[in-house]
């Protein structure tokens, strides 16, 4: 079990930084694919204290998103006597450059403890060091830790050319992840990908966005496979299935939509459905639709992702929704 004297009654508010979005970079796509294949953590250097992790370390440790972040990354750590905090271990290491492996222990819920390679991600943010931990089998290690080491210097090079504009931490983590995910506030796009456009919504919501997910997709796989929360889901249907709220016309949805933007400002909405809406009505009412709805997003800094099967579409109705949608 987690060392419970070791927990935070409530992760602490972080002080404002100074930080700037860096500018996107197509290798960022490298760092994304291993944050979301290997157990990833990120924490404060000095305090310890987990802000954030992926899946993969829920599955490594058998514990639940909720039940880590606050925690001390100490906790995670097998019970010794006399153990260096791990805090300072790795301060030192990363002093000392950072350049051999860096071997760990995670004792999972049912008590197991298992051996890793850990390598580091430094964000510098005003004085504070905030850590990206990614823990990787040993046999993994060596082939991944140069790539993700001239990753991390880049990033952190990016963000130290960008000009100082004042952000939370709360603020930062979210940019940081849009930024991997290849989007952005304010933003409406296209999504070929039905899987890609969910991965990108389960992202953004597990990084503290508020989020509403209007689906035709089964709840209970939308929970199971990309974490949706249940309180975010609305069905597009017009049969409420197991207690779940259903919309089915456009005016419907849009009032959702519209009043989720006014109570949350900044947040993520994906409509996955678009051609049952275009089947109920016809293409050039449903574009309308979008055209309407895009500077709402606009207006709320919020993001809307739109997930379609293109093959279902002709050619000039593929254009006009390119030209009002950035397809990702």
């Amino acid at each position: 079990m987690i060392n419970k004297s070791a927990r935070s009654d409530a992760v602490p508010e972080s002080p404002d930084v100074k930080y700037c979005v860096a500018e996107s970079d197509p290798d960022l796509e490298h760092l994304r694919r291993a944050l979301e294949q290997d157990a990833t953590l990120t924490w404060d250097l000095e305090t310890g204290i987990i802000f954030d992790c992926n899946r993969a370390t829920s599955r490594l440790t058998g514990r639940e998103r909720s039940q880590l972040v606050g925690e001390r990354r100490q906790a995670l750590l097998p019970l010794q006597k006399d153990e260096e905090d791990y805090s300072l271990a790795v301060a030192r290491h990363l002093e000392e450059g950072g350049r051999d492996v860096f071997e760990t222990q995670v004792m999972t819920s049912d008590g197991e403890v298992r051996s890793f390679a850990a390598k580091f991600i430094v964000i510098r943010i005003g004085d504070r060091r905030i850590v990206q931990e990614i823990i990787q089998h040993i046999t993994e290690y060596e082939e991944s830790k140069k790539e993700v080491s001239e990753l991390g210097q880049r990033f952190n090079e990016a963000v130290c050319k960008s000009s100082d504009i004042e952000y939370s931490m709360g603020q930062r983590m979210q940019d940081f992840v849009c930024t991997l995910n290849g989007v952005a506030p304010g933003e409406c796009y296209l999504n070929g990908s039905h899987k890609t456009a969910y991965k990108i919504f389960a992202d953004l919501s597990l990084r503290s966005f508020p989020s509403l997910c209007i689906s035709r997709e089964r709840p209970d796989r939308l929970m199971r496979d990309y974490d949706v929360l249940r309180e975010s889901i609305i069905l597009l249907s017009s049969i409420p299935v197991d207690g779940f709220k259903a919309v089915d016309s456009l005016q419907d949805v849009s009032i959702n939509i519209l009043l989720f933007l006014s109570k949350h400002g900044k947040s993520v909405v994906l409509l996955d459905g678009v051609e049952y809406l275009i089947s109920r009505s016809d293409f050039n009412t449903v574009f309308r639709f979008i055209q309407e709805l895009r500077f709402n997003f606009v207006n709320s800094n919020a993001i809307l992702l739109l997930p379609i099967d293109l093959a279902t579409l002709a050619e000039r109705e593929k254009a006009l929704l390119l030209s009002e949608l950035t397809l990702r």
